[in-house]
């Protein structure tokens, strides 16, 4: 899926807009995200509505979620635009 701001869903609002704080550094590998309710009541948006942009993420590899515990930055790479292969590192 590709997370876009300007799309009309809330949840891929939030997901495009976590996802781009994840790739700018705002959160860390190994950071943990805020909690569904948290994010529920800063966006005003619905506890299962929150939940699936969570799982969005998870599905686009960039958060892990560990039951009782959380949903934290998972160790992911950039992709390459061009062939979508992690990017080199040098």
């Amino acid at each position: 899926m590709i997370l876009s701001r300007s799309d009309p869903r809330a949840y891929v609002k939030l997901a495009a807009r976590l996802a781009e704080e994840i790739k700018a550094g705002m959160y860390a590998v190994g950071d943990q995200l805020p909690a569904i309710d948290r994010l529920r009541d800063e966006n005003g948006i619905s506890r299962q509505t929150a939940g699936k942009s969570l799982c969005v993420l998870r599905a686009e590899g960039l958060i892990e979620r560990f039951p009782g515990l959380g949903h934290f930055v998972a160790d992911w790479q950039p992709r390459s635009a061009d062939t979508g292969a992690p990017e080199e590192t040098p």
